[in-house]
C-alpha cells in the first residue's frame, strides 16, 4: 500500500530525475550544437547565473499577500536571450546555487533541493519549448512592427511556466 510517506518521496525523486534527465539533454545538446556556442554566449550565461541567483534572495509584493522572487524575471530574459539547451543550464545553476545556499544556511532540507530545482528546471524547459516550437525567438528580434507575431510564443512561455511550476 502507498502511503502518504512514500508517495511523497516519489513525488521527490520524480521530479529530481526527469530534472536531471533534462539537464543530460541540455548538455548533449550544447555538446553537438551546430555552429558551437562561443566564449561570449557562456560568459553571457555565468552573467546570467549570478543575476539570478541575487534575484532569489530578493522580493517584490504583488498584492496583500503575493510575493515573487526576482530570480524569475533573469530565468525569463535567459530563456528569451540564448539557445534553449543553455538557458536551461543556466537556469537549473542558478537555481542550485541558490537552494544550496538556503542549505547551507539550514533554511531548507535537501528534498527541498531536488523539489524546487527539478520543478524549476522543468517548467522552464516546458516553457521554453513551447517558445522555440511557437517560432519566438526569430519573429521576437525584429525591428519592425512583425515583432508583435511573438507574442503567442512570449504568451505560450509564461503560461507554461507558471502552470507548471505552481
Amino acid at each position: 500500500m502507498l502511503t502518504r510517506n512514500r508517495a511523497l518521496q516519489l513525488y521527490i525523486w520524480v521530479l529530481a530525475l526527469c530534472g536531471m534527465s533534462v539537464v543530460a539533454w541540455c548538455i548533449y545538446s550544447l555538446l553537438h550544437m551546430e555552429p558551437d556556442p562561443s566564449l561570449q554566449t557562456f560568459g553571457g550565461a555565468l552573467v546570467f547565473v549570478c543575476l539570478g541567483v541575487a534575484g532569489s534572495r530578493r522580493r517584490v509584493q504583488l498584492g496583500e499577500s503575493t510575493t515573487h522572487a526576482m530570480g524569475s524575471v533573469a530565468y525569463v530574459a535567459t530563456v528569451l536571450l540564448f539557445p534553449l539547451p543553455l538557458a536551461i543550464l543556466t537556469v537549473g545553476s542558478s537555481k542550485v546555487i541558490s537552494e544550496l545556499d538556503l542549505l547551507r544556511r539550514k533554511k531548507v532540507r535537501i528534498r527541498h533541493l531536488a523539489v524546487n530545482a527539478g520543478a524549476t528546471i522543468l517548467s522552464w524547459s516546458i516553457g521554453g519549448e513551447a517558445f522555440r516550437l511557437l517560432h519566438g525567438e526569430p519573429t521576437l528580434w525584429r525591428h519592425d512592427l512583425f515583432a508583435v507575431e511573438a507574442f503567442p510564443a512570449v504568451a505560450a512561455l509564461a503560461l507554461l511556466y507558471w502552470f507548471t511550476e505552481a
